[in-house]
């Protein structure tokens, strides 16, 4: 091919410009793929033919002979695919000199290349080429399109989905054309529902297909078919949810949604039911929650709780995050119904919520110790909830959510003593029956971590903090009293605890003094 001609059809040049230039196009990854054979492996495949030649032939073939005969044999291999080599390499750097490194001048060579080529080959390297032109004439996108799907034979799932593919993109070219063209406004429509339509009926994932359609008809302003479409959407999803080959994805916020306003709660509780029973993830309830709080349904947010702690009772009975982030939300849920949101999706406590009970024979001598204090935790949990509600979930600290974080800290501190305790009991039984991480996990995180830390002990600091800033200087000095009962003696002050309380009393003092001046 010393001189290449780029004017007359050529379904083999064509396909080399558009490799060429997608090679140019930055924004293209491109993945040579080629299969080469060792020299092992072209050894054994001649060896294989010349015997299979001589036999067919009544000859026989000494070994020397033999390997002379592959020896040469490779050797003009490799010598021809060196010579292909360096012709292809000749080819592309004309090519890359034609267009000029321009991918898309390198398209438009291609595409002009395919000119009046009916072939099946050309119908697909023709609509490869016309999904990477922008500037294609809509009509002559539309025909492409059109004849690249006639030419799919849909027997199997992946031809099925290439020409889901390809009806997709009519649909874009359509939607395009009913945006721009006025008088066609009408045509481009109904083409533009017929696309879906034959998508829907391509498609294993039928609710992502109506979801695109509805979110479309919205966009474009078509409300007429929105409760039709909403209730096929509901369909699908429901009739997934209790098949066997369920997809967690169509379990999403926007059903959810969907759901409530078409005040088909019953049902949202009846398919997280079925979902429970296949022991999915429950990230699935966590959505259908907090949707309902947003749509601020309430009385449906607090059934998903409920079933959620029915379906997961039994998914870990000594330590379970499930519960943890039940039981958060369950004390959250007064401050959603006021209008209050919260940064965290559950309030945790830090090591507690993390520790998994592995090994069966540690379980029931761990049970005990739950049992004795999770009345604590609990209560544990809706004092910190309360906590971080002032601290974080409130844009504006108002004096009412002052007060509720004071009342929070001071019952707070009544339990840290029980939480220390525990923390003690459980690093005891540690030690005494030497349980290891493959165990418990987080093991070494609950004996190495400063216990204060892990009770969240600085709720004494921070109380004392406030009381002393509002003169309130016997309560200040009551809670840095309780935390030095506690043990809690370095609170990462220099001084440490204690003092603190003399620099309180002096502080007191120091008031009073300038009071009766």
């Amino acid at each position: 091919m010393d001189e290449i001609d780029f004017c007359s059809p050529n379904i083999k040049l064509a396909k080399l410009v558009n490799e060429v230039a997608d090679e140019c196009d930055p924004k293209k990854i491109c993945i040579k793929s080629s299969v080469e054979l060792s020299y092992h492996d072209y050894s054994n495949l001649y060896r294989k033919l010349f015997r299979a030649f001589a036999k067919t032939n009544g000859r026989e073939i000494d070994d020397e002979s033999l390997e002379k005969m592959i020896n040469q044999s490779i050797a003009e291999q490799e010598a021809r695919q060196k010579a292909e080599e360096e012709e292809q390499k000749r080819i592309r750097s004309i090519i890359r000199d034609r267009i000029n490194c321009d991918p898309q001048a390198g398209r438009k060579l291609a595409f002009s290349l395919l000119e009046g080529i009916d072939s099946l080959e050309a119908l697909r390297l023709r609509y490869q080429i016309c999904r990477k032109l922008p500037d294609i004439p809509a009509l002559q996108k539309i025909q492409i399109l059109k004849n690249y799907i006639d030419s799919i034979d849909d027997a199997d799932t992946f031809s099925k989905r290439s020409k889901e593919e390809a009806y997709r993109e009519l649909a874009e070219v359509y939607l395009k054309a009913y945006k721009s063209e006025i008088s066609q406004q009408s045509h481009n429509l109904d083409e533009l529902f017929i696309c879906y339509d034959n998508m829907l009926s391509l498609s294993d994932n039928k609710p992502r297909v109506l979801y695109d359609l509805i979110k479309l008809c919205k966009n474009i302003g078509i409300k007429e078919n929105l409760p039709t479409l909403e209730n096929k959407y509901i369909d699908y999803c429901i009739s997934s949810i209790i098949s066997d080959n369920y997809r967690p994805q169509y379990f999403n916020s926007y059903f959810v949604e969907l759901l409530i306003l078409h005040n088909k709660g019953d049902i949202l509780i009846e398919s997280l039911r079925k979902i429970g029973e296949k022991n999915y993830f429950p990230d699935i309830f966590y959505t259908a929650f907090y949707q309902t709080i947003k749509m601020k349904q309430f009385t449906l947010a607090e059934q998903v709780l409920e079933l959620l702690q029915e379906v997961y009772k039994n998914i870990d009975p000594v330590f379970s995050s499930h519960s943890a982030w039940v039981e958060s939300q369950r004390y959250r849920m007064k401050y959603y119904k006021m209008g209050y949101s919260f940064n965290s999706l559950w309030t945790s406590i830090y090591f507690y919520d993390q520790i998994r009970v592995v090994d069966s024979s540690v379980k029931e001598k761990v049970n005990r110790i739950i049992k004795k204090y999770s009345l604590d935790f609990s209560k544990h949990r809706e004092y910190l909830t309360e906590i971080e509600l002032y601290k974080y979930a409130v844009p504006q600290k108002t004096l009412e959510t002052k007060r509720i974080w004071v009342l929070a800290c001071e019952k707070e501190l009544e339990i840290i003593p029980r939480i220390i305790a525990f923390i003690d009991a459980f690093r005891k039984l540690i030690s005494k029956y030497a349980i290891t991480a493959e165990q418990i996990r987080n093991t070494e995180e609950l004996i190495n971590t400063d216990k204060y830390k892990l009770a969240n002990c600085h709720i004494f600091s921070e109380l004392a903090k406030h009381y002393t800033k509002g003169g309130l200087y016997e309560d200040a000095i009551r809670v840095c009293n309780s935390a030095i009962a506690c043990g809690y003696i370095n609170d990462g002050t220099k001084m440490g605890m204690i003092g603190r309380v003399e620099k309180i009393k002096k502080l007191k003092t120091k008031n009073m003094g300038s009071t009766l001046c």
